[in-house]
């Protein structure tokens, strides 16, 4: 989980940073993570996890994305 939670912030940094509000969105991912970290039930723990990396997966998807797109418009200088 560790890992995880390193990821996450990791991942809060690069968005919050691309947009201006760093604090808020650490900020944000540490109070779930805080929220949940006395939650005692495997299932719960697991559905958790799992919805964590898949929003990990999506934002760096969506930032391939991005890249290819921008890669595809750019257009070399005259």
């Amino acid at each position: 989980i560790s890992q995880l939670y390193r990821e996450c912030i990791r991942r809060a940094q690069y968005v919050g940073n691309k947009h201006g509000n760093t604090d808020g969105i650490v900020n944000m991912v540490r109070a779930q993570f805080r929220k949940n970290m006395n939650e005692s039930d495997p299932e719960k723990i697991q559905q958790m996890k799992e919805l964590a990396i898949a929003g990990l997966f999506n934002h760096t998807f969506h930032e391939a994305a991005n890249m290819a797109h921008k890669k595809d418009t750019y257009e070399e200088p005259a």
